[in-house]
């Protein structure tokens, strides 16, 4: 089973938004998918989304009989910011001892939650879809539980309260110890040449090879930040979303 958690930079979309390419994989695959919803910010601030995510899991592990599959093997998918959400999956079962997935495949995965002046974070000064002030304001309102109190804020004020200031693995799973990396399941990152998150998801892929565990990077040209969802409007992505799905066909 392919265990799902869309991005949408922890404020907006739902899995009815990405099921474009869910679908697409659901029947080219096989394999069922369970795609889960969770509360957004800013109303529902960090780390409600993480602990929504990690209660479906655990009901998931608990209802295989009704999701027509065995559970033998566990692939979890996520973009962006839902990415970042199954790694946090990861991280409490390996926390509380449960059994995690056989398989982590992420696309574009938001690995800090910070202001990360990184080369290809400051591509987002020029994205068309993730713009650099709009990046600030999901951040801020995803990390800050007074956020909606504070608001309305300068551009000043959101770049302010947008320092690193946690080392929380649950928020930036890049702070992940290298004890805990080593406890993770082959991965599998996804990105592109362009997009926003390339720098942190090579830094994520280095400490997890530094930790011993098996990792594929495949790295895309020219494709924007949340080419998946793009599958429909775009040759190129689509062609995205068929290497995806050859390479979840091959965890089977």
């Amino acid at each position: 089973i392919i265990f799902h958690a869309h991005g949408g930079a922890f404020v907006s979309q739902t899995s009815k938004s990405h099921q474009t390419y869910l679908k697409y994989w659901a029947s080219d695959t096989g394999i069922p998918i369970l795609s889960i919803d969770y509360s957004l910010a800013p109303d529902a601030p960090y780390p409600r989304a993480t602990e929504e995510v990690f209660y479906a899991y655990c009901w998931m592990i608990n209802h295989f009989h009704l999701l027509g599959t065995t559970g033998e093997n566990i692939i979890f998918a996520g973009d962006s910011a839902g990415a970042n959400l199954l790694v946090g999956v990861v991280l409490q079962c390996i926390h509380n001892n449960l059994p995690g997935p056989n398989f982590l495949t992420l696309f574009y995965p938001a690995m800090v939650v910070q202001s990360f002046p990184s080369p290809s974070r400051l591509i987002s000064l020029l994205d068309p879809l993730a713009m650099f002030p709009f990046l600030l304001r999901c951040m801020n309102s995803y990390t800050d539980a007074n956020y909606l109190k504070s608001c309305p804020r300068s551009f000043e004020e959101e770049l302010d309260n947008c320092v690193i200031t946690s080392m929380d693995p649950l928020l930036s799973p890049i702070f992940t110890s290298p004890e805990t990396l080593a406890k993770f399941p082959k991965t599998f990152l996804f990105s592109s040449t362009i997009d926003i998150c390339l720098d942190e998801t090579i830094e994520f892929s280095h400490k997890l090879v530094n930790a011993g565990v098996p990792v594929s990077l495949h790295v895309f040209k020219d494709l924007p930040h949340g080419f998946l969802s793009l599958n429909g409007s775009s040759n190129e992505c689509q062609k995205a979303v068929n290497v995806v799905s050859d390479t979840l066909k091959s965890l089977m």
